[in-house]
């Protein structure tokens, strides 16, 4: 049983481990710049010149991204559930081994 529970908790783990949640690094499609930028007015892309020049470019932080820090937590909360069945698996282990009378771990001879 306790055997079952390791390797039930390391494979979930794993599992875990190699579709943890990445981050989308992607550059912006071109085309939708391009068409968004071509329906400004003249008065808002001077703004945007200003702003521009004033405040510089905003850097996009992905790690911030709602979907990405739903998909982190979810993936936190599933390695803590495995290794909380590691250990407990560990821990029937070790009770196992501590409760065994002594007469049967070395025998007299």
């Amino acid at each position: 049983m306790a055997s079952l529970l390791i390797i039930v908790g390391g494979g979930l783990g794993l599992y875990l481990f190699w579709n943890r949640p990445v981050l989308s690094l992607q550059e912006p499609d071109r085309e939708s710049v391009r068409q968004y930028i071509e329906a400004l007015s003249p008065l808002e892309t001077w703004q945007r010149w200003q702003q521009l020049r004033t405040e510089g470019l905003s850097r996009r932080n992905p790690a911030t991204e709602p979907a990405y820090v739903e998909a982190l937590f979810r993936y936190r909360l599933g390695l803590g559930v495995a290794l909380l069945v590691v250990a407990s698996g560990a821990g029937l282990i070790i009770a196992a081994l501590w409760f065994i009378p002594e007469h049967k771990i070395r025998p007299k001879r």
